[in-house]
């Protein structure tokens, strides 16, 4: 025989995993065996089986609108699959061969994990020898999901070199997941290249693409000559007295156009006819790349809210700042800073475009001829070059701040007018295509060649000053005043009874039954006094200011005149309906919503009346049945009451934990197995007592029941009511023994414990979600302590009386 330590050195060795790597390989029997195991853990490994609750834990940190880059931790990674190894793992046997295979499969199910993508597009096994690099991805949640389903994503890295897909998916209708086999310098989300079409950009503008095979370094017939190599389409339009009407002007078109490519080539290009023009008219789908840092800030909610007009209904929104100050801060010893300024309302022209502005940073924008008038107007060489009619401009440029370029200011006379809806569009502060360089910046990092920290700064303002919300100040106040007058006003907000939180005051007078509900506002009222004639109620500027038809009609007692007040007293119990209900205004408007009226009535009669009950507060058997919504309040203490829990000595039942010398409170084991619907049994000391579990008997009834420890140490259940009482008692339970209490029981522990301790400290790999925690089985006292002697006498003359 071999020695037991004998045996577990060479299964551990290099040589038992080669082997065990090498079957895995062929197709001798383990291959088959494990191959589905091997699958299940490469969709693991790339998020599949992850409830995505685990991933966007909330759902703050991912608005609608918005894109995330994230890395995966390959540690988590790990315990991830560690953690579905180890299901089943309940012997020092199954530890060892976990740990003798477990290398292997790990390994496989990185290849299967890397391949997946090929298999899922039925393009063969895929590459053999793929290896699982670091998995990055991206979350994407916007409509452009849903409205483009099949949005191409690539990826390429640092060299250029596009990254392998490992894993796109729809996780919602508006929420799509991409992962990549590697870390992506570059990611490119694009319309899908689904058909040919011709067009012209935004801004009326074409690239040119070359007409000779030969034209520069090795450019292919029909490349883009350049990204700056751009021809107006538009100034070719045929005269139309409708402006929605735009045709193209051949005539004059196809010559200018001859025109742009002979000095594009550098070279005479033969003419141009209508397969040297098709080529100029493809429109590219349109698409959207992300390098280096996409920084997007979001406006104060003042400027964002806009105020209307009632005679006219027109909204005027605020102005916004269209300056912004854009500063990044690098490295952890030594810190480095670099700043440019963002001149959001600036027009991207072809001055901008030989300074050095790229034309893919500025955004696509609508203006109207006010602005276009004040461009034409600028003393500033970038927004005086803007000398087209059209409405259709790119907006915003970066200029980068340094040494020898310092920035100033050159419209400062300028007309401002960006608000926060743009020309109409609700999204335009949020959406980055649509506010590049006006309230968003691409930082390329083309400065930084190395993994540093960065930070950013941004601060905005306006070109005129005048135009600032704070420019003026009422006469005799100053910013200091102002802002000790905002401090005192945030500090009476905390104390406000806003209606939308608290109904200020409605249980005391529900309780006290006090007729004062129902006022008017008066000639009296110390806020409005003049309210008091738009109510209506002439007869209501009376002592309980109540107007005459409502006089009478809530006679319930006590009412405490004369300003005086009981202490508070509870609803101690029972069932409750509104059966009459009205809402109004200082203005004295009165809105019937519940009416027992049932002639007349209100919105709703009282014995249909929608009301949403809380299910805490839901009726077991109502009062009245009648009534289709009744809530009910359950019995509770009179009087402030606290719910002691104690725990016991395990051994005695009366000793409490906290004053004894050194007793226990635990009385034995559980360990839910969720992947069984099963319980495991310890006794105090951690001997395995057997499992508890669903078993189905003759009839095909699924009953819990109790089975003995596999090494039979323990064969009966008076052997384990000798070692754990308490365990014993709770398998012979009836309550626990059906299928359907049983359950709930496992999912009320499962329940409680991702609550009270999602993750815990675990710090050992291969313990599985499957398998639960131990659960201590304990002694234990509830008491509730009351404060004082009990209050017994619930009648309204005990009303702020203690009695016993």
């Amino acid at each position: 025989m071999v020695p037991r330590a004998d045996l577990d050195a060479f299964l551990l060795s290099d040589a038992a995993r080669a082997a065990v790597t090498e079957a895995l390989d062929t197709d001798d029997g383990l291959r088959t065996r494990l191959a589905p195991v091997v699958d299940w853990l490469g969709h693991l490994l790339l998020l599949a089986p992850v409830p995505f609750t685990h991933l966007v834990p909330d759902s703050r940190m991912l608005p609608p609108e918005s894109l995330r880059f994230f890395h995966t931790d390959p540690n988590w990674l790990d315990a991830l699959v560690g953690g579905a190894l180890g299901i089943g793992a309940q012997s020092s046997r199954d530890t060892l061969q976990d740990a003798v295979v477990a290398a292997a499969v790990r390994t496989k199910a990185a290849q299967a994990a890397a391949r997946h993508r090929d298999r899922q597009r039925d393009a063969g096994p895929g590459d053999p020898d793929a290896t699982l690099g670091r998995v990055c991805g991206i979350l994407l949640r916007s409509a452009l999901v849903s409205g483009w389903p099949h949005l191409a994503v690539r990826a390429v890295d640092v060299a250029g070199a596009p990254l392998p897909v490992l894993r796109v998916e729809h996780l919602s209708p508006t929420v799509l997941l991409c992962l990549f086999n590697g870390v992506p310098a570059t990611v490119e989300l694009a319309e899908p290249q689904e058909g040919f079409r011709f067009g012209v950009e935004d801004d009326g503008l074409i690239p040119l693409r070359s007409l000779l095979p030969d034209a520069g370094p090795r450019l292919p017939l029909g490349e883009q000559l350049g990204p700056d190599v751009t021809f107006d389409v538009l100034r070719h339009l045929r005269p139309s007295a409708d402006p929605a009407v735009r045709v193209l002007d051949l005539a004059s078109l196809v010559p200018a156009l001859a025109t742009a490519l002979e000095s594009a080539h550098g070279t005479d290009v033969g003419g141009v006819g209508p397969a040297d023009l098709a080529p100029q008219l493809v429109k590219v789908p349109e698409a959207i790349r992300f390098d280096g840092v996409h920084l997007h800030w979001a406006l104060p909610r003042g400027p964002r809210h806009g105020v209307q007009d009632p005679a006219t209904g027109e909204v005027d929104y605020p102005l916004v700042p269209n300056r912004w100050l854009v500063t990044r801060f690098s490295g952890t010893g030594t810190r480095r800073v670099r700043a440019w300024v963002i001149e959001s309302d600036c027009p991207h022209t072809a001055y901008a475009l030989r300074q050095g502005h790229p034309l893919e940073h500025s955004s696509p924008h609508l203006v109207t001829g006010a602005t276009l008038s004040a461009w034409r107007a600028s003393r500033d060489p970038y927004r005086g070059a803007r000398t087209d009619a059209s409405p259709q401009v790119l907006l915003g440029l970066a200029f980068p701040l340094a040494d020898g370029t310092p920035w100033t200011e050159r419209a400062a006379a300028d007309r401002l007018f960006l608000t926060a809806m743009g020309a109409g569009d609700q999204h335009f502060t949020t959406y980055v295509p649509h506010s590049t360089n006006v309230f968003s910046f691409i930082d390329d990092l083309s400065d930084v060649t190395a993994a540093d920290t960065l930070g950013y700064q941004v601060i905005g303002w306006y070109s005129d000053p005048a135009a600032d919300v704070l420019a003026t100040l009422p006469p005799g106040t100053s910013y200091a005043g102002l802002l000790d007058r905002l401090a005192a006003w945030l500090g009476a907000v905390g104390d406000w009874g806003i209606l939308a939180q608290e109904l200020t005051g409605f249980n005391d007078r529900l309780a006290a039954r006090d007729t004062r509900a129902f006022r008017r506002p008066t000639t009296r009222d110390d806020d409005l006094p003049h309210t008091a004639g738009l109510a209506g109620y002439p007869d209501a500027d009376t002592e309980d200011a109540l107007p005459a038809r409502y006089r009478g009609r809530v006679t319930s007692v006590p009412y405490l005149p004369g300003g005086e007040s009981a202490d508070f007293h509870e609803t101690r119990q029972g069932q409750i309906h509104v059966r009459e209900l009205f809402l109004y205004d200082k203005f004295g408007r009165v809105l019937d919503v519940v009416s027992p009226d049932l002639r007349q009535g209100g919105l709703h009669e009282y014995r249909g009346f929608p009301l949403i009950v809380d299910t805490s507060l839901t009726t077991e058997s109502s009062l009245t049945p009648t009534v289709a919504a009744v809530s009910q309040l359950p019995p509770r203490p009179l009087q402030p009451a606290r719910l002691d829990f104690d725990l016991l000595d395990a051994a005695t039942g009366t000793r409490v934990v906290e004053t004894a010398a050194d007793p226990s409170p635990v009385t034995g084991w559980l360990l839910p197995v969720h992947l069984d619907r099963a319980l495991l049994l310890y006794d105090p000391a951690g001997r395995f007592l057997g499992t508890y579990r669903l078993l189905t008997d003759g009839s095909g009834t699924r009953t819990g029941q109790w089975e003995p420890p596999p090494d039979g140490t323990v064969t009966s259940l008076a052997q384990v009511e000798a070692l754990a009482p308490d365990l014993a008692g709770l398998v012979r339970s009836r309550c626990l023994a059906t299928e359907a209490n049983l359950s709930a029981f496992l999912d009320v522990v499962d329940s409680t414990l991702w609550t009270t301790d999602p993750l815990g400290r675990r710090t050992d790999q291969t313990l599985s979600a499957l398998i639960g925690r131990p659960l201590a089985l304990v002694r234990a006292r509830l008491r509730l302590t009351l404060d004082g002697p009990p209050l017994t006498d619930p009648g309204w003359a005990a009303t702020g009386r203690r009695t016993t």
